[in-house]
């Protein structure tokens, strides 16, 4: 406990500081980010069936950090979060999680670029993760990692050649880790500065340890247009073609729909449709769902920014035929009590439904924190 009260205290020390402690090493920026915040979760087991509430303390600790050379760059985000129950001091824990991104131009026409996601925590962190996965609280360990070739054949066109690796390794003994093996191309062809057409395919294999695997083959093509520098619309369709974890063959068409736009200098607002058949990450089946998700962030005033993000997915399992339906819903604000500290409020709500009782949950949370950033 003492462990505790110390993290937590000398977190809160530097939120009501407020001192900046950013650093240089060598042509590398460093940025600490700190914030404390108090949450109350009507559902923290994600469940109606063992439904507990309670008060939670949330301390986080991070670093940025950024590199931009004449032939190189990365950008590296990461932090530790550290989760203290009021009433369930059992479901206390530690996550961490980081974003690395990182390219190298070999020439003025060719680049490397490498990527990589991690995150360890004991429930989703978006609603994008919540959708299709199996209730309950429990730990799971997500890894991404993408490289990617990219060449400028002329002026007009460009392709690149990429790999990923991604993995789940949950704590569960009843559920098997995940891992998904892609390879694949994509091109671009500008017809001019406004309209760029798009064609990609992609190889991947996914699999169970343990369990079986599944292969797919997706193909789409797809185009770009800027209405304006700033927002643009894409569409793109194509075709999957895969064997299930069932060892059954299909051919499904695919779609999806994005809208992305910097309205002016004080908001920014995003929205995608997609409709598609992909693997699950619990169980060894496809799920064929689509999903609509938004954003949108204003500068309310001249210290007062806000925030709003939907989510609606609905999918049905082609082998255990189960339905699930999600909806969620954040609202968030955030005030500058000073350049660099900031007041945060945010309200999050989510709504399973499916045709398996069990499945179906609704959770409410509702934050106030402060936050140190420099």
């Amino acid at each position: 406990m003492s462990n505790k009260i110390f993290f937590i205290g000398s977190l809160f020390c530097l939120a009501l500081g407020g001192r900046a402690f950013a650093y240089a090493l060598g042509n590398v920026e460093l940025k600490p980010v700190a914030s404390l915040s108090e949450v109350y979760d009507d559902n923290i087991t994600y469940s109606n069936h063992n439904r507990i509430s309670d008060f939670i303390t949330q301390s986080l600790l991070g670093v940025s950090a950024n590199y931009a050379g004449k032939t190189a760059n990365f950008t590296f985000v990461g932090a530790l979060r550290y989760d203290v129950f009021a009433e369930n001091p059992s479901f206390d824990n530690l996550s961490e999680n980081f974003v690395l991104n990182a390219k190298k131009d070999l020439s003025q026409y060719d680049s490397l670029s490498f990527s990589n996601s991690f995150n360890h925590a004991q429930e989703p962190r978006s609603f994008e993760d919540e959708f299709g996965r199996t209730n309950g609280r429990y730990s799971y360990y997500y890894n991404n990692t993408t490289t990617a070739y990219s060449r400028d054949l002329s002026q007009n066109l460009s392709f690149d050649l990429h790999e990923t690796h991604e993995l789940l390794v949950y704590s569960r003994n009843n559920i098997s880790d995940a891992y998904l093996d892609k390879i694949g191309s994509a091109w671009h062809y500008a017809y001019n500065p406004e309209t760029v057409a798009l064609l990609s395919y992609d190889y991947s294999l996914s699999h169970f340890d343990p369990g079986t695997s599944m292969s797919e083959h997706t193909v789409t093509i797809g185009a770009r247009r800027y209405l304006t520098n700033q927002f643009y619309v894409e569409g793109d369709s194509g075709v999957d073609i895969f064997t299930s974890f069932a060892k059954r063959s299909y051919v499904e068409p695919l779609f999806s729909v994005t809208l992305n736009d910097t309205v002016d200098n004080v908001t920014v607002a995003g929205l995608n449709f997609t409709k598609e058949y992909s693997p699950n990450l619990y169980s060894e089946d496809v799920l064929d769902a689509w999903r609509i998700s938004a954003n949108i962030q204003r500068q309310l005033f001249a210290r007062l920014a806000g925030n709003m993000n939907f989510f609606w997915g609905q999918g049905t399992y082609i082998t255990s035929k189960t339905k699930d339906d999600l909806i969620g819903a954040k609202v968030g604000l955030a005030y500058d009590l000073s350049p660099k500290v900031q007041l945060l409020v945010d309200y999050s709500y989510s709504h399973v439904s499916s045709n398996i009782d069990s499945r179906e949950y609704y959770r409410n949370s509702t934050r106030l924190g402060v936050k140190v950033g420099f």
